[in-house]
């Protein structure tokens, strides 16, 4: 409220023309509303509703998905506005978030965010799985050597194995094919160096894989004959 005081004989106060100053300050009461509801909004959007959010387009997904509670912060902010002082002599009766309109410019800008994450969004994709195929071409690396290590010592264990059981083998056979000899020469009751070494001759034509022969024995008073080949 505004006192004027008027005691000057120059400019008396001329109470039929007070109503028209009433009528002309009256006549600026609705842009001066208008531009205190238009100021809280913009700062509430600009503090409660953008600046809490990363990016435009989310805002604006703020205000579509969560309707009721942006509309009932643009509300208490524009009560507030009417009430701080200068108190204006309005009341707010109804008040409704309407058409929200999203500018050229700014569709653009979210046209360009969203374009812009999904390429991160692909990058980022391709490198994880670029470094997927480097870690299973690593991983089956590494088991390609294990394995190969693996069926390589298994090789070396069996041929080491094999070796000792065909040397065990001779061994074993040879010892019986001693004794054997030894058996059958008391047997036969022979004890010349002679015979003995004639048994060993026809031993070692009959170990002989390209010689086919077969032994046999004749009784007293029997006959050998030999036929041409």
């Amino acid at each position: 409220m505004v006192g004027i005081k008027l005691c000057s004989r120059a400019h008396p106060f001329l109470p039929l023309q007070s109503g028209e100053l009433h009528i002309e300050q009256a006549g600026n009461y609705r842009s001066v509303i208008r531009s205190r509801v238009e100021e809280a909004i913009k700062n509430v959007a600009a503090s409660r509703v953008t600046l809490s959010q990363s990016t435009n387009d989310e805002a604006y997904a703020n205000v579509f998905t969560q309707r009721v509670r942006v509309e009932t912060l643009f509300r208490t902010a524009v009560e507030e506005r009417l009430e701080s002082p200068p108190r204006l002599h309005c009341r707010l009766d109804q008040f409704y978030l309407g058409f929200v309109m999203i500018t050229d410019s700014v569709a653009a800008k979210m046209l360009e965010t969203r374009v812009q994450n999904e390429l991160n969004d692909r990058e980022t994709f391709l490198q994880g799985a670029q470094s997927e195929r480097e870690k299973t071409a690593v991983e089956v690396n590494r088991i390609d050597l294990k394995t190969n290590k693996t069926l390589r010592t298994a090789m070396a264990e069996a041929s080491l194995v094999r070796t000792r059981a065909i040397a065990e083998a001779r061994l074993v056979k040879s010892r019986a094919e001693i004794n054997g000899t030894r058996t059958l020469l008391e047997s036969a009751g022979i004890e010349s160096q002679e015979h003995k070494i004639a048994l060993k001759y026809i031993k070692t034509l009959r170990d002989r894989e390209q010689l086919d022969m077969v032994v046999s024995f004749l009784q007293e008073g029997g006959a050998v004959f030999t036929a041409p080949v």
